[in-house]
């Protein structure tokens, strides 16, 4: 709006202000047209230029965000575990254990609002969780020890037991008993021999797993 105000300024000022040259009335009107198609052009390209920019900010977050959650994908995880070397890395695997009941008993909207709490838990515990399967999440960690990683552990279950107590994140659901958070947990970090970030999460899995089990088991 600056630029047409300045443009028509000008044009206001050459027309019927100023004096100086001798074109004549033809020659003016032509130039007024002239320029008034460029400062068309040059604001159409501005536009399709900020409106590219817009689509390729909106593709990028389709192909690295899980729309569900907001947490990034499984793209987004390799992405940023490739950007911290690996002699740093650790993980945190996570996978819900009441997802399927949920859904039988609640719904997939229950379904949805569980996994939602669930992506809000790992938050208050971590910085970077990628939601990378249906029920399964993936946090990842950058120059922690055996005892901190224990520690965020702990954390997380700690977290999760708070919400079940609170309820206040369930929504409609809050007043539904069976409707909890459960979330088995294994972590894994760089250990000599790890060619690569996929042998990590490999061990971390399987830690998960584990905790499954005996979560499972102790029911």
């Amino acid at each position: 709006m600056c630029l047409l105000g300045f443009a028509f300024a000008n044009v206001v000022f050459y027309m019927f202000i100023s004096t100086t040259g001798d074109q004549s009335f033809l020659i003016r009107i032509g130039f007024i047209i002239y320029l008034a198609f460029e400062i068309v052009n040059g604001l159409r390209k501005i536009m399709n230029e900020v409106n590219r920019e817009r689509e390729t900010q909106l593709l990028h977050n389709l192909a690295y965000t899980d729309q569900l959650t907001g947490l990034g994908n499984r793209y987004a995880l390799e992405r940023d575990a490739e950007a911290i070397p690996l002699e740093n890395i650790s993980v945190m695997s996570m996978d819900l254990n009441l997802l399927k009941t949920t859904n039988d008993s609640f719904g997939h909207f229950g379904g949805d609002m569980l996994l939602v709490s669930a992506a809000k838990c790992m938050l208050s515990v971590f910085d970077k969780v990628y939601r990378v399967g249906g029920d399964e999440f993936i946090a990842l960690l950058s120059d922690k020890s055996e005892d901190e990683l224990k520690e965020l552990h702990a954390t997380l279950h700690d977290m999760m037991d708070r919400m079940n107590i609170d309820r206040s994140e369930y929504g409609e659901f809050a007043y539904e008993k069976e409707f909890l958070l459960s979330i088995a947990v294994g972590y894994a970090s760089f250990a000599e021999g790890d060619e690569n970030f996929e042998r990590i999460l490999s061990r971390a899995d399987k830690a998960m797993y584990n905790e499954k089990k005996r979560m499972h088991s102790s029911k």
